[in-house]
């Protein structure tokens, strides 16, 4: 979720909901009134009584546990979970279990109606944030925040309370002595690499562009961290940054298409269409030092060139064919040194390149540490007029500045 903090628009990039401060607060409700108290009335279909720990709202324990045991009230929902058909998910039922999914019922601003604050009842999936604590061989956990999400409509969805500590859904799952750990984009992402590979696998707060620094601490101990966001440009951008914010040398991205530009786009994607989420993993690949390539990220630039070869001639310098020919023109990416004893003239030859290239419509940015700017532009203007300044023709010259 977006917010200007100049003027308060907001746009959701999970649901592409959008609007000014006024509209934000008319849909979800001022979060300031949320904190004042620490126990809201419950209208019958949300989890909103909360209470306050260590500075942060928590849902009550009872109802928050209570989900994951509800959702097999729900057989329509068990089979888009579990089900292999198209538009439903393939996740094994003791997967579920082990991750601690349920189903609640959540009221969400009615689509189309948001100004008029007209909500509407969704059966929602929940996806626990649970802490767990081992302390003298003994283990507690906690719920510390819901996340639910209409099974029937992405955009409706919420963090529950409004306010809550952040985490990330499957930390309960993570042996308390692994070293190496998969992240996700996505909960469904996160359960299907555990359900294929068997590795411990949690999923991001709120997609791919969410990584708080308040949970960076819980990875620390991990020597290598499988980062799985969404093989799109998004989900591999963010990648790129979670890997700079982790460690680039303890983290491996991970190519669901795997070079297919029609391939799956994700890992739950993947494990619907049968692919080895195992080998998807074993290809996972550091990113590389921005200095030092293989030749596999030049192969297809290499072949442009060598089926192309007029294509990768720079602008020509004009007047000069055969130095053209030798350098194939000025190119993008190139250093031309041009070096010579002092009085030579490698400033006058320079000046008729710059002039060759403006014909072009090439721009030149000249760093001079020896002649004045204002001679270098005389000897330019009167090259480019092909004779000497003389005071019967100073009007002439001074109606060539303006083509510079």
């Amino acid at each position: 979720l977006y917010i200007s903090s100049l003027n308060g628009t907001f746009f959701c990039h999970r649901c592409s909901e959008k609007g000014s401060w006024f509209d934000f607060k008319n849909s979800h409700g001022d979060r300031i009134e949320l904190f004042e108290s620490s126990t809201i009335q419950n209208n019958g279909f949300e989890n909103t009584k909360t209470k306050i720990k260590n500075g942060y709202l928590m849902p009550d324990q009872k109802i928050a546990a209570s989900y994951a045991k509800n959702l097999e009230k729900y057989p329509e929902l068990v089979q888009y979970l579990t089900g292999k058909g198209p538009n439903e998910r393939g996740i094994d039922m003791k997967v579920l279990k082990l991750y601690e999914v349920g189903a609640a019922h959540y009221t969400f601003p009615k689509e189309g109606a948001e100004k008029a604050n007209i909500r509407e009842e969704h059966l929602c999936i929940t996806f626990p944030w649970i802490e767990q604590d081992r302390h003298d061989g003994k283990s507690t956990k906690q719920i510390t925040r819901i996340k639910a999400r209409s099974w029937t409509k992405k955009r409706c969805m919420r963090l529950d309370p409004v306010g809550g500590k952040m985490g990330f859904f499957g930390w309960n799952t993570v042996p308390k002595d692994a070293t190496e750990i998969v992240l996700t984009e996505g909960e469904f992402d996160c359960m299907s690499v555990y359900q294929a590979t068997g590795m411990p696998a949690i999923s991001l707060p709120n997609g791919a562009s969410s990584l708080p620094l308040s949970i960076l601490p819980l990875l620390e101990r991990f020597t290598k961290i499988y980062l799985w966001m969404d093989d799109d440009l998004a989900g591999q951008t963010g990648a790129q940054k979670f890997s700079t914010k982790l460690g680039i040398k303890r983290c491996l991205i991970v190519h669901t298409k795997d070079g297919d530009p029609n391939g799956p786009k994700d890992a739950n994607d993947a494990l619907r269409l049968g692919r080895d989420l195992k080998a998807l993993l074993q290809k996972a690949e550091r990113i590389p030092h921005e200095q030092v390539l293989q030749f596999s990220a030049v192969r297809a630039e290499i072949q442009r060139e060598l089926n192309n070869p007029d294509q990768a001639r720079g602008f020509p310098y004009l007047g000069f064919p055969k130095f053209t020919d030798i350098i194939k023109g000025h190119r993008a990416g190139e250093l031309t040194v041009l070096t010579g004893a002092t009085g030579i003239g490698k400033t006058s030859l320079l000046s008729q390149w710059s002039i060759g290239l403006a014909k072009s419509g090439v721009r030149t940015l000249w760093g001079s540490f020896e002649i004045g700017v204002g001679r270098l532009g005389k000897k330019m203007i009167t090259k480019f007029a092909k004779k000497k300044k003389k005071k019967k023709k100073k009007k002439k010259y001074s109606a060539l500045i303006p083509l510079l």
